[in-house]
């Protein structure tokens, strides 16, 4: 557990390894096979942490731990949120921790970088005007549906790349930059509308 002491507040002291346990209805949790390194980082609970370390050193393993020791010392699960970049990464986590603790750790929110913002979509998604049941489209499918923009509106695709035009509404949606009213009524087929809403090239401009 932490040192309570005044030289060593928020410190962990590495002596203290285990196994430990906080109640009967606790696993044991041995952090022996932990490297000192490592057992700091698992036995430091009190402020913030960084832990910096390569590939196939344990982060992992660490972060599992840490999880699980900071249910063992009573921290709800609702409070812990982990994150990762892929869903394999994520699954492995919270495998790791349920074997380490048990049943206890299924009201953890291990999740994507990814999800977790689905997620507060979802849940908030009438704060937007939207509903719970959107759905997501990968690069492709948002390309298809800029091609049956163009066809639609009367463009011809052969002409008007979707490639490049899905590629500007996503540069501006990153800068947050609203779309561009032509001062002129639109023109259905018009390349020159085209030009003046989207600041988009033609495919018979050569591009390297």
């Amino acid at each position: 557990m932490p040192d309570s002491g005044k030289g060593g507040a928020g410190r962990a002291r590495l002596t203290m390894v285990g196994p430990f346990r906080t109640s009967d209805r606790t696993p044991v949790l041995d952090l022996h096979s932990l490297n000192p390194a490592q057992r700091e980082a698992v036995l430091t609970t009190d402020g913030p942490l960084l832990v910096l370390a390569g590939a196939g050193s344990g982060k992992t393993r660490v972060i599992t731990y840490r999880i699980a020791r900071l249910l063992a010392l009573g921290v709800p699960a609702e409070r812990i949120l982990a994150l990762s970049f892929t869903n394999k990464a994520a699954e492995e986590m919270r495998e790791r921790v349920e074997k380490l603790i048990g049943a206890r750790a299924k009201g953890c929110v291990l999740s994507t970088f990814h999800a977790l913002g689905v997620r507060f979509l979802r849940e908030e998604a009438e704060a937007v005007g939207r509903t719970a049941g959107f759905t997501i489209l990968d690069e492709g499918d948002q390309r298809d549906a800029v091609r049956l923009g163009l066809v639609k509106l009367g463009f011809d695709p052969q002409t008007h790349d979707p490639k490049v035009i899905h590629g500007r509404i996503s540069a501006d949606k990153g800068l947050l930059r609203a779309p561009i009213r032509p001062s002129t009524p639109w023109r259905t087929g018009s390349s020159r509308s085209m030009s003046a809403a989207c600041g988009c090239s033609t495919r018979s401009t050569s591009t390297t």
